[in-house]
């Protein structure tokens, strides 16, 4: 009676058993198959992240290869603006300085003309008028031959700007670009980042259930 007795029991624990193995190997296979989709994500995210990451790089490096060029090719036109600031500066020094003696020697002609009104003419004093006009003509003469290369100099600044106008708007463009491509290759490794970062984060809780099947006892 008592061997009849144990003979279900042992029954059912053999039952269990193999239920409970098949059940082991269902979780084991869910688990392997959800570690396997997050490998997959992982290395999908990964994959998007460098490829995305390497075209932004690319472009600011072919950018940048661009900015350092119409530089290069800026670089002449520098030269010649320079040289012609200076010819400039040095004119204007120049016209400055004898447009004060063209005055001091106007003032000094309109006195020699009002003393010799007053005092009369005289051989010497007409001698010494001429002389002073002729010297203020001469200076005339070259302030009119100096404003004149002034302008010529201001010419050539207008056009060595002219020339580098396009340059300026794409050196401007270029630099706005590797900007704007810097700002979205740091939005790249903060967004991909996060994903990845999620990924491997991911909690045991959202991984699939298991299945607890616990043996009836009668």
């Amino acid at each position: 009676m008592g061997e009849h007795e144990h003979m279900p029991v042992q029954k059912v624990a053999d039952t269990s058993i193999k239920k409970n193995g098949e059940i082991s190997d269902q979780v084991t296979a869910q688990v392997a198959m959800a570690l396997s989709t997050l490998d997959g994500r992982y290395k999908e995210n990964i994959a998007d992240y460098a490829q995305e990451l390497h075209s932004c790089t690319h472009k600011i490096d072919m950018a940048r290869i661009d900015l350092d060029m119409m530089r290069k090719q800026k670089e002449p036109y520098n030269n010649e603006l320079l040289s012609a600031e200076k010819e400039v500066e040095y004119a204007l020094r120049l016209l400055e300085r004898l447009t004060e003696q063209c005055i001091q020697k106007t003032l000094v002609v309109a006195e020699l003309e009002t003393e010799l009104e007053n005092l009369g003419h005289s051989g010497e004093s007409e001698a010494v008028l001429q002389s002073r006009r002729t010297e203020l003509k001469s200076l005339e003469q070259e302030i009119g031959d100096l404003e004149l290369t002034l302008l010529n100099h201001e010419l050539e600044k207008q056009n060595v700007l002219l020339k580098m106008e396009p340059i300026e708007r794409k050196i401007a463009a270029l630099e706005k670009k590797i900007r704007e491509l810097e700002s979205e290759k740091r939005y790249i490794e903060s967004t991909h980042l996060h994903r990845i970062t999620q990924v491997v984060q991911t909690q045991p809780s959202k991984l699939p259930p298991v299945i607890e099947d616990t043996p009836k006892t009668s």
